[in-house]
């Protein structure tokens, strides 16, 4: 049968399958092969393919992760780990001793951050493009594709399911759960949505909503741009609802 088997007769080692050299690796820490481990620096030690670095990990000094290309590319600051290609790509560490710190971007293009830089720290970001636009938001945690993609420095908010807090650039303290969940909503603050596009869809040109709770599959959606600390429970509950505050609504509508 075959069977795999390492030549480490010199450092530049084949990988062997059967009788045929299938790839050459180079393990001396300078090589460009076809596999190649590199120690470019103090701080990074790297596993490259045909000359493309896909994992790199840094020392004790910085406790960093990075796997896929251009994970990090920018800054890679201390205690960060970076999964899928640009993950935090424009990370930057400019500025307080902890930008661009303590983040965990998995995902392609998750976390990559503004061309200005992304000083973002103490983010979590899981699926593709999740926190992509990030420049300064700290504290967030989006899980799901596209969630809070457009966010630039919001923060503390809580955004989980596909597109989920979408719309948000300088909204915080608000948690959305269930798919397009405060679509949106783009600078309001201390909202609740939980259920698929609960305040979805708010009215006027810039969606803000402030301190309501919506609670089921479309509540308060379409509710009026400036909707202040209502309670909407149930399916549809407060649906196209044109009065805007202080309002308790619990209703399942079809």
């Amino acid at each position: 049968g075959l069977y795999l088997a390492i030549d480490g007769s010199n450092a530049d080692q084949d990988i062997d399958i059967g009788l045929f050299d299938f790839a050459a690796v180079d393990v001396t820490g300078t090589g460009t092969g076809k596999f190649a481990i590199v120690n470019t620096t103090d701080e990074d030690n790297s596993l490259q393919i045909d000359g493309t670095t896909i994992f790199r990990t840094g020392t004790a000094a910085n406790f960093n992760v990075f796997l896929g290309e251009t994970a990090f590319n920018n800054n890679d600051g201390v205690q960060n780990i970076g999964i899928g290609y640009q993950a935090g790509y424009y990370n930057d560490v400019t500025g307080a001793v902890w930008y661009g710190d303590k983040n965990v971007y998995i995902g392609y293009q998750s976390g990559k951050g503004g061309a200005g830089g992304n000083t973002g720290y103490n983010n979590v970001a899981i699926g593709s493009r999740s926190l992509l636009a990030n420049t300064s938001g700290s504290r967030n945690f989006a899980l799901g594709n596209f969630s809070l993609i457009s966010n630039t420095i919001g923060t503390y908010n809580v955004a989980i399911g596909d597109s989920t807090s979408y719309s948000n650039t300088k909204g915080y303290n608000n948690v959305a759960v269930g798919s397009y969940a405060g679509y949106y909503n783009e600078e309001g603050f201390g909202n609740v949505f939980i259920g698929r596009q609960s305040g979805g869809y708010c009215s006027g040109a810039v969606g803000n909503i402030f301190k309501n709770v919506m609670i089921g599959n479309y509540s308060g959606y379409n509710v009026t741009t400036g909707a202040d600390s209502n309670v909407f429970i149930g399916n549809n509950s407060g649906y196209n609802q044109t009065t805007n505050d202080n309002l308790l609504i619990i209703d399942n509508q079809d």
